[in-house]
């Protein structure tokens, strides 16, 4: 089953120039999500989708549900990605009013350097 939700995102493609952009999801299954992006991917392309998540954990501390995903098809800048793997992850604020509203968590730093090498690095 399929829900529309617009929860904000943030994509990158796993290819040798990667393409980084923002957009939202139109709608969202356990197998797809499809979502509104700044360029069109052809299919086929693989990406990671970093999805921000509207339930807090433990009522403060926000997070995003990260996608590793390939288009199966899209529309202009609508598109359609098959969900290869899931899993959740704390997150940091995209927008600096975020900043005000949510306390900043703590990380060691082996944490801190591997958070870096993701793009949905909280």
């Amino acid at each position: 089953m399929q829900y529309p939700v617009a929860m904000e995102v943030k994509y990158k493609t796993r290819a040798r120039t990667p393409h980084v952009g923002m957009g939202e999801t139109r709608w969202i299954s356990s197998r797809e999500v499809t979502f509104t992006t700044d360029h069109h991917m052809e299919p086929g392309t693989r990406l990671e989708i970093c999805i921000a998540w509207p339930a807090l954990l433990n009522d403060r501390v926000a997070l995003q549900l990260v996608v590793e995903a390939e288009i199966v098809r899209g529309e202009e800048t609508e598109m359609t990605a098959h969900i290869l793997k899931h899993h959740f992850r704390t997150r940091g604020s995209w927008h600096r009013e975020e900043s005000v509203r949510r306390p900043v968590a703590a990380y060691t730093t082996a944490a801190a350097a591997q958070a870096e090498a993701s793009l949905c690095a909280s």
